[in-house]
């Protein structure tokens, strides 16, 4: 993949963020974040991230990169279709890297992506099928 310049996108915010790692994920300082459940929360100021097998890690933020190309994240209970009459929670997958951050006492899940990486998607999900 050529270089591209990457966005922010922010997903969600949860005093809980519950997440699934499909393939290895690396922190900035190239710890290993096996594929699995995780859990996030915020505890004076850092963020705690809990894998389902136990242990933890805990930081002022995370930021964690696929390792490989194919690899996705998925965050649990994302709510969609906020103010509409179809608005729902359902779990969504994301390609590109997963930074989290404190934000008043919640965790705020962002999507780290190439801004072509997510154009693609976009447009795919907003256009009409008709569409040529």
């Amino acid at each position: 993949m050529h270089n591209q310049p990457e966005i922010e996108v922010g997903i969600i915010a949860r005093e809980e963020l519950r997440f699934l790692l499909n393939g290895t994920f690396y922190s900035e300082g190239k710890k290993p974040f096996s594929p699995g459940e995780y859990r996030a929360v915020v505890h004076e100021s850092r963020i705690s991230v809990v894998p389902e097998k136990g242990g933890n890690s805990e930081a002022t933020s995370f930021l964690i990169s696929p390792g490989e190309a194919d690899s996705f994240f998925e965050l649990k209970n994302v709510i969609i279709g906020v103010g509409f009459h179809w608005e729902q929670e359902e779990n969504q997958q994301f390609q590109g890297k997963l930074k989290l951050i404190p934000e008043n006492g919640k965790v705020r899940a962002v999507n780290v992506i190439g801004l072509e990486d997510y154009l693609k998607s976009v447009i795919s999900s907003e256009m009409s099928a008709t569409s040529s």
